[in-house]
């Protein structure tokens, strides 16, 4: 058993073999160096702002665009920087259309980098529209014909079409078309309810488990947000984009029990594995008193769950 300096909330497998870590709250801009060959943590070079609640994901160079922040609750940043871990070094770029909390970050086919969603702040709610970070001009393309309002940390996917495809939290999931202004297509809904804090996870090219969430707020300090005491779900769904009428269909349930907030992993042989997380109906920022310390594990070949290790 190993303390670590803080809570870490956001993690990152890098090129080099570390993984880079930050923590949540006020300590966001204190970036650590976790080293898996000696099992120990040591400070690194700073953002330069706030990154708690931001959006990261891997260029196909290797460095990572991180987008967004934590100025308050429901309150964005818009920031956005590059990591370059062969480095050590942080590069801000352009600010983006406005402030972003909870945004999703999506590598495009051709290596340019999506953004969506993210809370601006309390008065002006969600950012509705959605920006395109132009690798090979070093510029923001706002998809100004897209704008919808989404949840935090959409799950969104590129399809085998080119597309990104948004499988939730919300129960309507769509394409996105993400060249020139943008535009929007439905898809279908699935079928057990909003999953937010849930997961889902392209497993085969074109193919998406969902599963998990909660149809609760996702705070309760969300705007018109009501006492909810339903439990986590434990059901899950999988689509078949590749199909020319793709539907949501209920693949087999966790074993173990509804969760949500957990981690949804594609393993190498095709499984997923899924950690972590709450059986609880507190909010995020409670302690829960029922943490989900069972691991499972999803196979597609038989739409099965398999308990695995516990992390007590």
């Amino acid at each position: 058993m190993t303390n670590w300096p803080y809570v870490a909330a956001h993690a990152h497998v890098l090129p080099t073999g570390k993984v880079i870590w930050s923590p949540q709250y006020a300590n966001g801009d204190h970036p650590y160096f976790w080293d898996p060959s000696t099992n120990t943590n040591s400070a690194t070079v700073q953002t330069g702002a706030n990154v708690f609640c931001a959006g990261h994901a891997f260029l196909p160079d290797g460095q990572l665009l991180v987008a967004g922040g934590y100025a308050g609750n429901y309150v964005g940043i818009a920031n956005a920087y590059r990591y370059n871990p062969f480095t050590n070094s942080w590069t801000q770029l352009p600010d983006m259309n406005n402030s972003r909390w909870y945004p999703t970050n999506t590598t495009l086919p051709n290596g340019d980098m999506l953004v969506v969603s993210g809370w601006i702040d309390t008065l002006q709610g969600v950012d509705v529209e959605a920006q395109v970070w132009q690798t090979a001009t070093s510029s923001w393309r706002n998809l100004s014909t897209a704008d919808l309002a989404l949840p935090f940390y959409p799950f969104m996917h590129v399809a085998p079409n080119g597309q990104v495809f948004c499988a939730g939290p919300s129960q309507t999931t769509r394409y996105l078309d993400a060249t020139g202004t943008g535009a929007w297509s439905l898809v279908g809904s699935s079928n057990f309810d909003t999953r937010n804090w849930g997961s889902s996870v392209m497993y085969d090219e074109g193919k998406v488990l969902l599963m998990g969430g909660s149809p609760c707020a996702p705070y309760k300090f969300t705007p018109g947000a009501t006492t909810c005491t339903t439990s986590p779900t434990a059901t899950a769904e999988i689509i078949d984009l590749n199909n020319p009428n793709p539907a949501w269909i209920y693949t087999g349930s966790m074993v173990t029990g509804g969760r949500k907030l957990h981690t949804a992993t594609l393993l190498a042989d095709g499984t997923v594995l899924v950690t972590g997380g709450s059986r609880g109906t507190e909010d995020p920022n409670t302690k829960p008193t029922n943490p989900a310390y069972e691991s499972e594990l999803w196979d597609p070949a038989t739409g099965t769950w398999t308990q695995m290790a516990s992390l007590t």
